[in-house]
């Protein structure tokens, strides 16, 4: 084994226990028949290559786009997990929609 693959086992090693550290309570409230604890680990993954892209090692007429993706991602995935859609549109559960005219009010109203 020559040193070259000895150093990538080292920095493997640590990668690997970093990221064990790291990724640990979401793992741990991860369950298979629940597709909500998938979109909270992209989210996760994201909101870390976020934070690496804004830290500024590419141009600014790269980053910036990316950026702006990446955040809208990170919104949509909580919009996903909150189920909120009707709140988010206006939509009122409750609202009656139309109201029926009873037959003895109305003779014109068929039966």
């Amino acid at each position: 084994m020559n040193l070259y693959r000895i150093k990538d086992l080292y920095y493997d090693i640590k990668q690997g226990l970093r990221s064990l550290i790291r990724y640990f309570p979401i793992v741990w409230k991860t369950r298979d028949w629940d597709y909500y604890y998938l979109f909270e680990m992209q989210k996760f993954q994201l909101e870390l290559l976020l934070k690496i892209i804004k830290k500024g090692h590419e141009i600014d007429e790269t980053r910036i786009p990316k950026e702006k993706d990446i955040q809208r991602c990170i919104d949509l995935i909580d919009n996903i997990n909150q189920n909120n859609y009707f709140e988010r549109c206006g939509f009122v559960h409750n609202r009656v929609i139309y109201k029926t005219i009873p037959h003895k009010d109305n003779p014109s109203y068929p039966l």
